[in-house]
C-alpha cells in the first residue's frame, strides 16, 4: 500500500512538473515541447483542467495550410473571402480554397523569393513582387502570367492594386516606390524622397494617395496622381516596416522595429495611438473591413488584435513557431490569416472571445465550474 500510495504521489509530482514545462514552453513560443508534453501526459490520472486549457491553447488556428518549401511571407484573402493566395521564398505562389485547404493554382516564374502578393478588387488578377527586381501580374484563374513591371534597380518588397484595379504600386530596396499601369505594365510614376529602401506601399481607400513605409524610420504619404510628397510621419524609433490606411481613409496604421505600432491622423500626421504589446518587430499592420480592430504580426512569432479606438489588445494569437511577417483580415473581418517563416499559412477566428453557449437554470449564485475529461 506504501509503495503504491508513493507511486501515485511520483506520478502526480511529474504531472504537475510537466504542466509546469507547458507553461514555460508556451511563454517561449516552442509549440512543438508544449504538444509533447501534452502527449506524454495525456492518460495520466491526474489530467486536470489545466491539460485541456493548454490544448486549447495549441489549436486556437482554426486551419494550418501547408505545402511550400520554404518561408510564407505574405497571404492575400481573394475578395470574396473563398481563396487566399500565399507568396513564399520558394519562388512559388500558391492560391488556395479556403473551405478544403486544397492548392487549385501555382504560379510560376519568378527567377527568385517573393516578397508579396495582392488580389486586385475584381478577385480576377494577382501581382506579386520578388527579390527577382520584377512584379508580376497573373490571372487568378488559370495561374498565367499576364505583364510583367520592370524597372526597380532592386528587390521589389511590396506591390498592391489600387482599388480601381488600374495601378499597382511597389516597393522596392532601390529606396522608391513606384506606380504602374496594369494594362501593359507601362511605370507611371516613380516616388522619391525616402533615404532607405521601401518595405511598404498602399493606395488609400479613395485611390487619390499613397503610403510608404521606409528603413528610415520614416512613412510618407504621397499624391497618386503627381507623386508629390505631401506628408512624413515622424515617431518610430526605428524602421517602419508596414503601412496602412484605414477604410474611411481618415488613419494610418504604421509597424515598427521598435516593437510597436502607430495608429496617425492621415491629414495632419498627428499621432493617436501606440499600441505596444509585441516583444519583437512589428512586421505586419492591417485595419479590419469596419475599422474598429488592428491586426498586426511580428517577429515574436505572434499575431495581435487591438482595439482601433482605444489600442487596447483583444487577442493574442499564438502557434507559429516562427516569425509572422503577415497578418490579413478576411473581406468579411471574421478571420485572419497568418503567414509564418515556419512554412505554415494559419487562420483564426477574430471574435473567438465571444459567448458561444449560455447555460440558464440556476436560481443563485454559481461558485464553481469543471470540464468533464474528454470536454
Amino acid at each position: 500500500h506504501r509503495a503504491d500510495a508513493q507511486k501515485t504521489a511520483t506520478e502526480r509530482h511529474l504531472y504537475v512538473a510537466k504542466m509546469n514545462l507547458a507553461q514555460q514552453a508556451w511563454e517561449r513560443n516552442d509549440f512543438d515541447r508544449l504538444r509533447q508534453l501534452l502527449m506524454e501526459t495525456q492518460t495520466s490520472p491526474d489530467l486536470g483542467f489545466e491539460w485541456f486549457y493548454w490544448q486549447r491553447q495549441t489549436h486556437l488556428a482554426l486551419k494550418t495550410i501547408r505545402g511550400h518549401s520554404k518561408v510564407v511571407f505574405s497571404v492575400a484573402y481573394s475578395p470574396d473571402g473563398q481563396r487566399l493566395v500565399s507568396g513564399s521564398f520558394d519562388g512559388t505562389a500558391r492560391i488556395w480554397d479556403l473551405a478544403s485547404g486544397r492548392e487549385l493554382v501555382t504560379l510560376k516564374g519568378h527567377s527568385a523569393e517573393i516578397r508579396s502578393v495582392a488580389y486586385s478588387p475584381d478577385g480576377r488578377q494577382i501581382v506579386t513582387g520578388s527579390y527577382d527586381h520584377t512584379a508580376r501580374v497573373w490571372d487568378a484563374a488559370s495561374g498565367r502570367e499576364l505583364c510583367r513591371l520592370e524597372g526597380h534597380r532592386a528587390q521589389v518588397l511590396f506591390a498592391s492594386f489600387s482599388r480601381d484595379g488600374e495601378r499597382i504600386v511597389t516597393g522596392s530596396h532601390d529606396s522608391t516606390a513606384r506606380v504602374w499601369r496594369v494594362a501593359g505594365g507601362q511605370e507611371l510614376l516613380t516616388l522619391q524622397g525616402h533615404t532607405a529602401l521601401v518595405w511598404w506601399a498602399e493606395f488609400s481607400p479613395d485611390d487619390r494617395q499613397i503610403v510608404t513605409g521606409s528603413l528610415d524610420h520614416t512613412a510618407k504619404v504621397w499624391r497618386a496622381d503627381t507623386g508629390q510628397a505631401l506628408l512624413t510621419y515622424h515617431g518610430h524609433d526605428g524602421p517602419v516596416l508596414s503601412a496602412s490606411f484605414s477604410p474611411d481613409g481618415r488613419r494610418i496604421v504604421t509597424g515598427s522595429v521598435d516593437q510597436t505600432a502607430k495608429v496617425w491622423d492621415a491629414a495632419s500626421g498627428r499621432e493617436w495611438l501606440t499600441l505596444k504589446g509585441h516583444t519583437h518587430t512589428v512586421r505586419s499592420v492591417a485595419f479590419s473591413p469596419d475599422g474598429q480592430r488592428i491586426a498586426t504580426g511580428s517577429l515574436d512569432c505572434t499575431a495581435r488584435v487591438w482595439d482601433a479606438a482605444t489600442g487596447r489588445e483583444l487577442r493574442l494569437l499564438k502557434g507559429h513557431t516562427r516569425t509572422v511577417p503577415s497578418a490579413v483580415f478576411s473581406p468579411d473581418g471574421q478571420q485572419i490569416a497568418t503567414a509564418g517563416m515556419d512554412l505554415t499559412i494559419k487562420l483564426w477566428e477574430v471574435a473567438s472571445e465571444r459567448e458561444s453557449v449560455k447555460f440558464r437554470g440556476h436560481t443563485q449564485v454559481v461558485y464553481a465550474v469543471a470540464f468533464s475529461p474528454d470536454s
